[in-house]
């Protein structure tokens, strides 16, 4: 009953949105968009035509509306930042010494759980468990194409092939 406000509180605090800084450069005689009714959910935006334009159906083309929005310097920045995470790895000398740790660390248990008389082995086993599992989640986080935990590159290959759709400027 009170986990669904607790996760969302989380995830928004966890994971906030980021902020799009956009510049507006209007060269029409059109007002700048906005909203035509309370509670829409986008502004009307109006086309900069010197003439009619018929569109047959199913035809694309692009509108001109005489604005100029900067976004895509944030854009691109963000694109960059995905990619330097998707290509940043743990250095393999680090991934050596959180195995070696590991080991020691089981040795120690190992070691210790033999010196006691009554020799329960199930805290010697979770441990080695816990540590594995923790391991392999490290391993798994750092290659995220690949594994149980993966990232779905499908969103920005569906934005590619829409971008890609439209006719070139002229």
């Amino acid at each position: 009953m009170y986990l669904a406000p607790c996760v969302l509180f989380l995830v928004s605090y966890l994971c906030p949105m980021p902020v799009i800084e956009v510049k507006i450069v209007n060269n029409s005689s059109n007002a700048l968009p906005e909203y035509a009714t309370n509670g829409s959910s986008g502004m009307d935006i109006r086309a900069d035509l010197d003439a009619p334009l018929i569109l047959q159906p199913l035809e694309r083309k692009l509108i001109p509306t005489g604005l100029f929005i900067q976004a895509l310097n944030v854009m691109i920045d963000d694109q960059e930042k995905r990619l330097a995470a998707l290509r940043s790895r743990i250095p393999n000398s680090v991934l050596l010494a959180l195995f070696g740790i590991a080991a020691v660390a089981g040795a120690f248990a190992g070691y210790a759980s033999g010196l006691e008389e009554k020799r329960s082995r199930v805290p010697v086993y979770l441990m080695g468990l816990v540590v594995s599992a923790v391991i392999f989640i490290i391993l798994d986080l750092d290659r995220p194409s690949a594994g149980f935990i993966t990232n779905n590159q499908q969103p920005m290959i569906d934005t590619a092939a829409t971008i890609a759709a439209f006719p070139e400027l002229k």
